[in-house]
């Protein structure tokens, strides 16, 4: 679930940290929350970049940062961004502390509520970049896929047509070559009538044969 979708099951209130009024020293830090509404936290994205974005040969290994770039995702003015709360939370100073101690913290170092709100904001800016570039990336990939598939399906039609073509010219290349070899065998058998008769017509004139008849009889084709 996304963060959008687990404010939206919070009834779309979100309480946010603020830092307490001045108190002496001698007391501990109180926290404070503020309620604020969903549409304060979400931030208009460019959208249109990020489906840009998705254009990009290898855009599954973009990094975040690219991402948040793309949508137009820009830390707080005021320096306390989502990194930076990351990286202080995930310090050692602050690693043995428990999560009031934490929080009394970072009430202590925020200025103001609306840097609080402001940071939030970015995280949730950040969240809304990372579902918009999933469904533009999402169909990216369906896009390819149906690309693919119908470079596939030609293809295979095109195979079909070449089998078939093949399988034709076949047929037409032995239907060929049994009238051929049927017309070789017809011809063969009058050029040897053609010599015999040569033959003898001159038979009578010579006492040598001189006419070439003796030719073994040319194999008689197989019926189809």
């Amino acid at each position: 679930m996304s963060l959008l979708e687990r404010f939206r099951t919070l009834g779309g209130k979100l309480g946010i940290l603020a830092v307490a009024p001045a108190k002496p020293k001698a007391e501990p830090v109180k926290l404070e929350m503020r309620t604020v509404t969903l549409s304060e936290l979400t931030q208009e994205l460019g959208a249109p970049d990020l489906s840009k974005l998705a254009e990009a040969p290898e855009f599954l290994n973009l990094s975040w940062p690219e991402v948040y770039a793309a949508a137009g995702v820009q830390p707080p003015e005021h320096g306390w961004g989502v990194e930076k709360l990351a990286a202080t939370l995930k310090s050692e100073a602050y690693a043995k502390l428990e999560r009031t101690a934490v929080q009394a913290e970072l009430a202590r170092l925020f200025v103001s509520q609306e840097a609080v709100l402001e940071t939030v904001q970015e995280a949730v800016a950040r969240d809304q970049a990372l579902d918009r570039f999933e469904l533009a990336a999402r169909m990216k990939l369906d896009q390819r896929a149906a690309r693919r598939k119908k470079d596939l399906a030609d293809l295979r039609q095109r195979f079909e047509e070449l089998r078939e073509a093949l399988a034709k010219m076949e047929r037409q290349v032995a239907e060929a070559e049994s009238d051929d070899a049927k017309h070789w065998f017809a011809w063969r058998e009058r050029k040897r009538e053609a010599e015999r008769e040569l033959a003898w017509t001159v038979s009578f004139l010579l006492k040598d044969q001189v006419i070439s008849t003796g030719e073994d009889p040319a194999p008689r084709p197989k019926d189809n």
